[in-house]
């Protein structure tokens, strides 16, 4: 259960550290434009099928953990982006790009041995297994729990089989 807390933070910290404006424009009352919103819609099935088809590995969440904390430690720098607020719609798309207009975070997540593709599908894929996986020890059923979401079932195996190990990178995500 710790580790899933840490998880939820990490997509929010990296919309704020990327620049993104859409946590402001909600907690004003604002929303996306609608041009964003077609977007959004449009890429969530994309988005969905992605991580559906991704397999979570140690290895691969072991880059993303020291990703993060590469992305968390980095000097702030003033950044002007190309991307406009209408290009965020928070799919997959929307985020990598967030990290690509950004040479700094592309660099930090680089040397973590990612593409900003690949660290925003295992920051997702993560999230979606680690809620759906508490969900279960929760008692929810299984079958219904795959079939709402769409989550590949071996990501949630993934998690309940590594939850110690997950744990530990979780503690020293929060150690830096």
């Amino acid at each position: 259960m710790r580790h899933t807390r840490m998880l939820f933070l990490a997509p929010l910290l990296l919309t704020l550290a990327c620049g993104g404006d859409e946590p402001r424009k909600a907690a004003a009352g604002g929303a996306a434009s609608p041009a964003a919103a077609v977007r959004a819609d449009a890429s969530g099935e994309a988005d969905t099928q992605e991580l559906a088809d991704y397999v979570l590995t140690m290895d691969d969440v072991r880059k993303w953990s020291q990703a993060t904390r590469n992305l968390r430690n980095a000097k702030p720098v003033e950044q002007q982006s190309d991307a406009s607020d209408d290009d965020d719609d928070g799919s997959i798309d929307a985020m990598e790009r967030k990290i690509s207009a950004n040479p700094q975070f592309r660099a930090e997540v680089e040397k973590a041995g990612l593409e900003p593709r690949e660290y925003v599908v295992i920051m997702s894929t993560m999230v979606q297994a680690s809620m759906l996986q508490y969900a279960l020890e929760q008692g929810a059923n299984r079958d219904s729990v795959v079939a709402k979401s769409g989550v590949n079932p071996a990501n949630l195996e993934f998690v309940r089989a590594h939850k110690q190990e997950l744990e530990q990178l979780q503690k020293a995500m929060q150690a830096q």
